[in-house]
């Protein structure tokens, strides 16, 4: 609906808008609209203007992209020696759960995002089993870890720590290796192979291109062209959980104070009539005010801290049953 400029499209009504002629914004992947936008637009291209054409089109490149990198996540298994019965039941479980059979065919930035990751995870992986760099290797990470960094909000940071955890490892081996070749020692290790400086000077640039790449596009190219940023709700999405919680089982623990930080920014009275859904935070956090000023941001964590910190197991409850 952003990418075509259609009418009816909800998650404007959680942001501001930049430019009001403009819908798209990043309360979703911005990469992950054009994907599905440009792939619906081939297909309608192809089909004299077929809508349907255009999402089947979208919907399989993505089936088929998922099965390759399935494909290599069990060649990677295989060269690792694991044993043929836990990688069937790894395949059975792939095949018969709801979600994952579900997520295949959906049009949905979990699936771009879990394609993008599992490829990138992948990479480290080969970088670890050769014991050395490659140039390709290299590339490939940058390509899957910044997908993944961008087909899915906030995940800049768990990918950031994945390459950081990298680097450290390679560069530690390299450190070794080169111990032991000044004690004209073997360079070889037993922990995946034994690297050297050369090849840390190939990762660490591909490394923090990774993690710069997206926060350029995110904080540099969406805003030039006008997408709006996301709502501060994505952000606060723990901490609203958390709240609705604790409101919900204490109403009457929640000083007035605290009600009226929670009131200027979310629903209070929704929440004690059960907004609360362990399951998914949608619920409670529709009720966000787009565009609420820092002030009252600052206030409703303030009173988050208060309540959570008088509940702090009810809080982490809401965190884990929302996982």
């Amino acid at each position: 609906a952003q990418f075509f400029n259609l009418p009816g499209e909800t998650t404007q009504r959680s942001v501001v808008l930049m430019d009001p002629n403009i819908i798209i914004n990043q309360h979703h992947s911005v990469l992950y609209t054009m994907l599905i936008g440009t792939g619906i637009s081939i297909g309608k291209a192809v089909s004299g203007g077929n809508w349907y054409v255009g999402i089947f089109t979208v919907t399989l490149v993505q089936y088929v992209t998922l099965i390759a990198v399935l494909w290599r996540a069990f060649r990677h298994m295989d060269k690792h020696g694991v044993s043929p019965i836990v990688q069937l039941v790894a395949l059975i479980i792939t095949c018969v759960s709801p979600i994952a059979v579900n997520n295949c065919v959906m049009i949905n930035k979990d699936t771009g995002f879990a394609i993008a990751l599992m490829a990138a995870m992948l990479s480290v992986d080969t970088i670890m089993s050769n014991g050395r760099v490659r140039v390709v290797d290299a590339l490939k990470l940058l390509v899957a870890s910044s997908m993944a960094a961008l087909l899915r909000n906030g995940m800049v940071v768990p990918v950031a720590g994945m390459l950081i955890v990298t680097v450290a490892i390679v560069a530690w081996r390299a450190v070794q290796s080169k111990k032991c070749e000044y004690a004209s020692e073997a360079s070889t290790s037993t922990d995946g192979g034994a690297f050297a400086l050369r090849d840390v000077a190939i990762l660490v640039p591909a490394a923090v291109a990774s993690i710069i790449v997206p926060l350029v596009v995110t904080y540099c190219v969406y805003p030039a062209f006008s997408f709006t940023p996301g709502s501060e709700r994505e952000m606060l999405s723990v901490p609203i959980q958390q709240v609705a919680l604790c409101v919900e089982r204490y109403p009457d623990d929640i000083a007035s104070w605290e009600r009226d930080a929670i009131d200027t920014v979310l629903d209070y009275d929704g929440m004690v009539a059960c907004y609360y859904d362990p399951d998914i935070a949608d619920a409670v956090k529709t009720a966000w005010k787009p565009g609420a000023p820092a002030d009252e941001r600052n206030a409703f964590l303030s009173a988050w801290w208060s309540v959570v910190s008088r509940h702090p197991s009810d809080a982490i409850e809401a965190t884990l049953r929302n996982y």
